[in-house]
């Protein structure tokens, strides 16, 4: 591969309705992250039809056009839309410690819940599902000895 390519991406996106700067915040703190790039629709420029959503219509000018964390070296983006959000997904968080995994699973059920408490599998040490308070799925995983 030459210097000039680059190789492609993929970032999960979650869409909020109005709740994209309180999640974001609270994942990129629970998770020792960081925010690296936060955009208001209000900062759009005037010429912008539509305000870039189409028919969505035109959201609250306080509300997160864009914004991203960067955790461990990953990048979850993140925007407030308005309409019914995507379905049929979940976030995967595999960590390296017991102890971790239990952190993160209570962090991310406080308002929310436990779906599938943090549990032996024949994957795993240990795996739990959770829907955290912003209606967003996540898996949490401890593979300890188990892991290949």
């Amino acid at each position: 591969m030459s210097h000039q390519e680059k190789l492609m991406q993929i970032y999960p996106y979650l869409f909020f309705d109005g709740q994209c700067e309180e999640a974001l915040a609270f994942y990129a703190e629970l998770m020792n992250g960081r925010v690296s790039e936060l955009h208001r629709y209000r900062d759009m420029p005037a010429d912008t039809p539509d305000a870039g959503c189409g028919e969505a219509g035109t959201p609250s000018p306080e509300h997160i056009m864009h914004m991203q964390i960067e955790v461990a070296g990953h990048v979850l983006m993140g925007s407030d839309a308005s309409g019914e959000a995507p379905q049929g997904f979940s976030l995967a968080l595999s960590v390296d410690t017991r102890e971790e995994a239990e952190r993160l699973c209570s962090g991310l059920a406080e308002g929310g819940e436990i779906m599938l408490p943090l549990s032996e599998t024949f994957w795993a040490e240990r795996f739990a599902l959770v829907k955290d308070r912003f209606g967003v799925a996540w898996m949490v995983m401890y593979e300890g000895a188990r892991g290949g």
